[in-house]
């Protein structure tokens, strides 16, 4: 997935998809994002989210992959009150996913126990936070690659000013705050901020 309000900051010089099938990944995504795990209707943010993830995992008697890690719970036990109201997902607007796998009956059981519950539409649960659940529940973190090797921006909004996204150079570059200035002003047109 690539979003038509994302772009390609630098050249990818290999093939996506060859890289992903050589190397055995399941999953490979350009950036991290914290999202709130959807809204109440009075004002509380996440906590149905981390409510419904604990009973799933309890009924389905999961050992989950990496959720832990990723959302610094503080017990074996997908609460609010030990996870916080937080969630750290993938940013989605960009991805690669081997569909093979999301279509594997445990990704599927969870899609379907999503669907059936209207949460997400009753609490506005979004698409980063459940395709995030889904890999970090039943995905080894051996099979899911963070690509660095080019620049990637998103941009939700107006073209020409920043509203709500990233931007995220290649990494290694020699002087990025540079490369930074001539990707704001010269390629998205965006007004230069750094000094």
């Amino acid at each position: 997935r690539l979003d038509d309000d994302s772009l390609l900051l630098s050249e990818i010089p290999f093939n996506l998809f060859s890289f992903m099938r050589s190397r055995g990944f399941d999953y490979a995504y350009r950036n991290v994002a914290m999202e709130r795990g959807g809204w109440d209707g009075n004002g509380n943010y996440g906590d149905k989210w981390w409510e419904w993830v604990n009973l799933y995992v309890s009924k389905m008697k999961l050992q989950p992959k990496w959720l832990f890690e990723a959302n610094a719970c503080r017990e074996r036990s997908f609460l609010h009150e030990n996870c916080g109201k937080d969630f750290f997902g993938f940013y989605n607007n960009f991805f690669v996913a081997n569909i093979e796998r999301f279509l594997e009956p445990d990704i599927q059981n969870l899609l379907h126990e999503l669907d059936e519950s209207g949460l997400m539409f009753m609490s506005r649960w979004n698409d980063l936070i459940i395709q995030s659940l889904a890999v970090q529940l039943f995905v080894p973190k051996s099979r899911v690659h963070r690509f660095t090797s080019f620049g990637y921006a998103h941009n939700s909004g107006h073209a020409d000013t920043l509203r709500y996204g990233i931007v995220q150079l290649a990494a290694g570059l020699p002087n990025p705050e540079r490369a930074m200035e001539k990707v704001l002003a010269s390629v998205l047109h965006w007004p230069v901020w750094l000094q």
